[in-house]
C-alpha cells in the first residue's frame, strides 16, 4: 500500500513538472484531507537536511579543534606540525618528512604517537559532550 502511495505521488510530482495546464489537474486530485495527506507529511524537509549536516560539519570541526588545544601542550610544536599536516590534511608521509626536513620514520612515529593522543582526546569530548 506503501509503495502504491510513494508511486502515485511521484507521478503526481512529474506531472506538476510538466506544465502549467497539468499542475492544476494534479492540484485538483489532491485531498489534503484523504489519505494523501499523511503521505505528504511524510516527505522529508530537503533544507533541514542541509542545515543538519552544517550543523553537523561544524561540531565535529569544534571538536577537533578542542581536542588539538589538548594535546597541544602534551606534544612538541613539531610533532603537531607533522600531524595535522599527514593526519589532518591527508599530506604524503614522504612530502612531509622532505617539507620538514626529517626522516621519514620520525614522520611516521611522530603521527602515530600524536594520533593515539587525538584519537583518545577525540573520544574523551565525545563522551563528555554526550
Amino acid at each position: 500500500m506503501a509503495r502504491l502511495k510513494l508511486r502515485v505521488t511521484r507521478s503526481r510530482i512529474s506531472t506538476l513538472r510538466r506544465g502549467p495546464g497539468a499542475r492544476e489537474a494534479a492540484l485538483r486530485e489532491f485531498d489534503p484531507e484523504g489519505d494523501d495527506a499523511s503521505l505528504w507529511e511524510s516527505i522529508p524537509d530537503p533544507s533541514t537536511d542541509v542545515l543538519e549536516e552544517i550543523w553537523q560539519r561544524g561540531w565535529e570541526q569544534n571538536i577537533i579543534q578542542a581536542a588539538l588545544r589538548r594535546i597541544r601542550v602534551k606534544v612538541s610544536a613539531q610533532q603537531l606540525l607533522i600531524f595535522e599536516m599527514a593526519a589532518l590534511r591527508e599530506v604524503p608521509l614522504n612530502q612531509v618528512a622532505r617539507m620538514l626536513e626529517f626522516n621519514l620514520m620520525q614522520v611516521y612515529l611522530a603521527r602515530h604517537r600524536v594520533g593515539k593522543l587525538f584519537k583518545a582526546e577525540v573520544g574523551s569530548l565525545r563522551v563528555t559532550v554526550s
